[in-house]
């Protein structure tokens, strides 16, 4: 049992450290906003992010720029959510900015933990 809890000390330190990720990022449904499909005509369909609908108009942003359709002119339209490109980047900086604090943090108890495990290990031995 001595020589199983170095083992098993080192392995949690490791499973703490690789624990910390942006994937929370990818799953977090802040970043998600509306959009909208809208069908021109047979042909021209137009994705973007919906900024306003109203009883005569649909407008949204494509690409960055603003884009208003009259209900008459248009075949159909369809409303989903998604992921906005630029708060998805912005939660992944911030994940990942608190992810490195928590690194350090975990590998500073790593690095301790590992040293008690070599005192313990040499006392053994001695």
């Amino acid at each position: 049992m001595k020589r199983f809890l170095p083992i098993l000390l080192t392995g949690l330190a490791l499973i703490m450290v690789s624990s910390c990720g942006t994937a929370t990022s990818l799953t977090e449904k802040d970043t998600y906003v509306q959009f909208a499909s809208v069908q021109l005509n047979d042909s021209l369909q137009v994705y973007g992010q919906l900024i306003n609908l109203s009883d005569s108009t649909i407008a949204i942003s494509v690409d960055g720029a603003y884009a208003e359709y009259s209900l008459q002119n248009i075949k159909s339209y369809d409303r989903y959510m998604a992921p906005n490109p630029e708060l998805m980047q912005r939660d992944l900086v911030r994940n990942t900015a608190r992810s490195t604090s928590h690194s350090g943090f975990f590998v500073t108890i790593t690095a301790i933990s590992l040293a008690v495990t070599a005192m313990l290990v040499v006392g053994q031995i001695l």
